[in-house]
């Protein structure tokens, strides 16, 4: 994914893209991954956190996901092992 900052590296996992239940939503069980090279701590998971923001919205918006991100960004959480 591009344009949302030159620290910023994203992906979306796909957990089976053969499955059945994909029929209805391609991105039905599967994971946004972001990762930053600005740092460490506090401000760089909230830097993480406002890019999965925006990228649910902007899915949401073109409605390629079918629910949107919570409006705030401190609530998603991203996955442990992201942190790697």
């Amino acid at each position: 994914m591009h344009g949302y900052g030159r620290d910023i590296t994203a992906y979306i996992t796909f957990d089976d893209p053969s499955a059945e239940t994909w029929l209805d939503s391609l991105f039905d069980g599967c994971a946004l991954k972001v990762f930053t090279d600005a740092g460490s701590g506090q401000a760089a998971s909230h830097r993480r956190q406002d890019v999965m923001h925006q990228i649910g919205t902007d899915l949401h918006r073109a409605e390629i996901t079918t629910c949107a991100p919570p409006e705030n960004p401190r609530e998603i959480v991203p996955l442990p092992e992201d942190d790697e």
